[in-house]
């Protein structure tokens, strides 16, 4: 990333905001956007609520002065708007998001001759979810509210919507809420609405009624028989061509934590540049990546920015850092392994950690929990009690001790893996009689058979070396599933390509199970334009001959399988990881990989436009266009950083050392440094026909195509490193 990587993601068409904690806020589909403060509402953790609070802009008679956006932009830290009112007045807002559950709304104004105006922050809130015995004023204006889990977003628009107590939801939250302005408060009052239009309207609000003499009364009154109620803070402000400034903040916490305190700022200091100064320095602890393609320098930056805007802390007793899936999902084990990948190239102590949280998580079985946090609708209650499908968990682990080597947590995390390596090869074993089960089945045994290798050859490592002949059993085990699946599978059967075949078979090419007959027939069959290789490869179907299953709306859900033949980028991204592994036996795949990848960070581009950046969790595979159903975030099941590290920029460490072999990407020029990698400061230079490679201040140079290998011997003890 750049020094200044937020100014990199900065957007006019976004508005994420994100604590680093699972504060955030996340509209899929934002209706009050150009209204001050967070009318479409917010989140902490797995709870949400909508409306937050607004703030409208007063004369001295308490009617409100139209607000016109004339500008608008966002990064994860901070989302300006700027503003014209009548009388030569304007208005500066910046929003921010902090952790702890703390939204800001800060204020500057300007005016050309001297105004007085009044600033007020108002909430309009549901009775039937208040607690009335828990409603005061105390410097802020403190109240209790009962709500329901995260909705998901995969079948409906609104991100910050939540599911509301009731007949089959999820177990309700208490939140204490707080609403204050930061420093005097000129009034406040807190009043109830038989009637609301549930608008950020101050003319709709039942304050407007209340506002004599330049001031609202600073009273409570009781919501007994009411539908709503509404409660404001107010600061009068005179402006003049020095400008006047204030700032209104809402907490949210879980019900029985401390009053509203503001996020820590030093003298003079905005809380918008707190939260600018929070994310630039977990965006800076990525590598810095420039290109002569732009859309590389975004999609890099952008998919940092998606990342971390999807954090949150667990609620375990370490209070490990993980990811959601996506914005109003869960921490997954289906999308775990993709940000392992991810993160072991930015923070591997933080990837380290995830890792053992879910360790912790394995039941006696061998079995991990679908989700570390529930998420909504399509995360209820048993999805921590019931078994999570497999995923990729030896690439992963590998991944991150080739980039990061660690002993001691290798012998840590060496059994328990093996542990969910068995439950693993059991599962393929019963996938194999179920609907669709021998394309799960190539899938599932694959990736057992890609983490019981990895136990086989890390054994010694981990001071474990006996166990090395289990895992050789079961990874024989598992590519025995493997083989069986492959004969079974319709893709490599033959059929008519209407009947569209799942691309999962070919996950098997990242293992050394498939005969030679059998590598030569996926192959053909993903280089086959009438069906896998698309102008957006790879769709998850086969296209075959009819125009509807690519047009098809593609549900994903809980089987990971789309039904159409749609681009799902962690499939190919997979497919990317499995062809990468052949191409010192197969140089003939190191185009293959390379569109992929190019496509992958094209697909990111709506209509190939820099200005719209799109992260969905599918795609049309002839057109690039996404689907909507997740918004503009998308999910973090995809590990395109880790792709463009490995593949564009050629950076693949390994046991014994790290090889640099950028694939021809279609970029004149690649430029990626600070890479840390096996103990060392790695920058890698692509121009042209030539690679030059800097480890540790000394250079290395030759022609693209041709390996340069950096070698661990002689080095210190890299596994203590």
């Amino acid at each position: 990333m750049a020094d200044d990587a937020v100014a990199l993601v900065a957007r006019e068409d976004s508005w994420l905001l994100g604590g680093l904690d699972g504060t955030a806020f996340a509209p899929a589909a934002p209706r009050w956007l150009d209204a001050p403060g967070f009318w479409d509402g917010g989140a902490i953790g797995d709870a949400a609520l909508a409306p937050l609070f607004t703030v409208s802009v007063l004369d001295a008679d308490g009617f409100a002065l139209p607000l016109k956006v004339v500008a608008r932009r966002a990064t994860p830290a901070e989302l300006t708007a700027e503003y014209r009112l009548p009388n030569g007045i304007t208005a500066t807002e910046v929003r921010s998001v902090h952790p702890g559950g703390v939204f800001v709304s800060e204020w500057r104004l300007r005016s050309l001759k001297r105004a007085d105006v009044h600033l007020v922050a108002w909430t309009l809130q549901p009775v039937s979810q208040l607690d009335p015995e828990r409603t005061a004023w105390t410097g802020a204006l403190d109240f209790v509210r009962r709500v329901g889990r995260r909705a998901t977003g995969r079948r409906q628009g609104d991100a910050a919507r939540a599911e509301l107590p009731g007949e089959g939801s999820a177990a309700p939250v208490r939140l204490q809420l707080s609403l204050a302005c930061l420093g005097a408060t000129t009034s406040w009052a807190a009043l109830p609405a038989t009637d609301a239009d549930q608008s950020p309207r101050w003319e709709q609000a039942p304050l407007a009624e209340v506002w004599t003499n330049h001031r609202l009364p600073g009273a409570m009154r009781p919501a007994d028989g009411h539908r709503w109620w509404c409660g404001a803070v107010h600061r009068a402000l005179g402006v003049g061509d020095g400008g006047g400034a204030v700032t209104f903040a809402m907490r949210l916490s879980r019900d029985g934590a401390p009053a509203l305190a503001a996020p820590a700022a030093d003298l003079g200091a905005t809380l918008g540049g707190v939260s600018r100064r929070r994310w630039q320095e977990r965006l800076g602890a990525a590598p810095r990546v420039s290109s002569s393609d732009p859309f590389i320098e975004a999609a890099w930056s952008a998919r940092w920015e998606s990342l971390w805007a999807h954090a949150v802390t667990l609620d375990d007793p370490e209070r490990t850092l993980a990811i959601r899936e996506h914005t109003t999902g869960a921490v997954s084990a289906r999308a775990t392994p993709a940000v392992l990948r991810e993160l072991a190239w930015s923070e591997p102590v933080r990837a380290r950690a995830l890792l053992a949280a879910w360790m912790r998580a394995l039941r006696a079985d061998g079995s991990l929990p679908r989700a570390l946090m529930r998420g909504g609708r399509d995360h209820p209650p048993s999805a921590l009690t019931a078994n999570a499908d497999p995923a990729d968990w030896g690439a992963a682990a590998a991944a991150l001790h080739a980039i990061a080597p660690d002993t001691p947590w290798l012998a840590a995390t060496h059994g328990p893996l093996g542990r969910h390596a068995e439950w693993m090869a059991t599962r393929g074993e019963e996938e194999a009689g179920s609907r669709d089960g021998a394309d799960r089945a190539v899938a599932w045994n694959s990736w057992t058979y890609r983490l019981a290798r990895w136990l086989e050859d890390t054994a010694d490592a981990a001071g474990v070396p006996e166990q090395a002949g289990r895992w050789r059993e079961t990874a024989a085990r598992a590519g025995a599933g493997i083989a069986r699946a492959l004969g079974h599978a319709p893709l490599l059967q033959g059929g008519h390509p209407s009947a569209a075949p799942s691309a999962l078979p070919l996950l098997a090419l990242g293992t050394d199970v498939p005969t030679r007959d059998q590598v030569t027939a996926l192959l053909r069959a993903l280089h086959d334009p009438a069906r896998f290789w698309t102008p957006f490869p790879v769709p998850a179907r086969a296209l075959g001959d009819s125009e509807a299953l690519w047009r098809a709306a593609a549900p994903l859900g809980d089987r990971d399988e789309p039904s159409a033949a749609r681009m799902v980028p962690w499939i190919s991204c997979a497919i990317a990881d499995a062809l990468l592994g052949e191409i010192d036996e197969r140089p003939e795949l190191r185009r293959s990989v390379a569109l992929i990848v190019a496509r992958l960070v094209r697909v990111r581009f709506a209509d190939g436009d820099l200005r719209r950046l799109r992260a969905a969790g599918d795609h049309n595979p002839l057109t690039g266009q996404a689907s909507a159903a997740l918004g503009a975030q998308g999910d973090q099941r995809e590990w395109p950083c880790d792709l463009l590290l490995r593949a564009a920029a050629g950076i693949r460490p390994h046991a014994a050392g790290i090889t640099v072999d950028p694939l021809p990407v279609g970029a004149d020029r690649l430029d990626v440094t600070g890479v840390q990698v096996r103990g060392r400061t790695l920058d890698v230079h692509v121009a042209g026909e030539r690679v030059r490679v800097v480890v540790d201040g000394a250079e290395r140079e030759g022609p693209l195509g041709e390996p340069i290998e950096v070698s661990d011997a002689g080095r210190a003890n890299l596994a203590l490193a």
